[in-house]
């Protein structure tokens, strides 16, 4: 996370790096929420999910090169129903903790 031009403003916006630097920054700000509402003894959690590797059109105004590499990845994503069921997890889960990542490997469960 680069904390001094987090805007890229500094140097050359690449749209990969700044799309990595925004999903650290909502793990983070995940951590951090969860962190501030458990030192004021709130109940309520924070957490952070992630859909995996999911089949949607994030990619669909990429470079040609960029879009035909996720192309020929396709045979190793899930739908996008699928990646959804890892938030659907999170939400309603009663076991789900706090400052946890819930992904993929949503029966395992790693802290942040």
């Amino acid at each position: 996370m680069n904390f001094d031009d987090v805007n890229f403003e500094n140097r050359k916006c690449s749209r990969l790096e700044a799309y990595d630097q925004s999903k650290l920054a909502c793990f983070l700000f995940a951590l951090e929420l969860n962190h501030r509402l458990g030192k004021k003894g709130y109940s309520t959690i924070s957490l952070a999910v992630h859909p995996g590797f999911s089949r949607t059109n994030l990619y669909r105004h990429s470079s040609f090169l960029r879009f035909f590499i996720f192309y020929m990845l396709r045979f190793f994503d899930m739908s996008a129903e699928s990646g959804s069921r890892f938030a659907l997890y999170a939400s309603s889960a009663s076991e789900v903790k706090g400052g946890s990542f819930y992904g993929p490997s949503a029966r395992v469960r790693k802290s942040l």
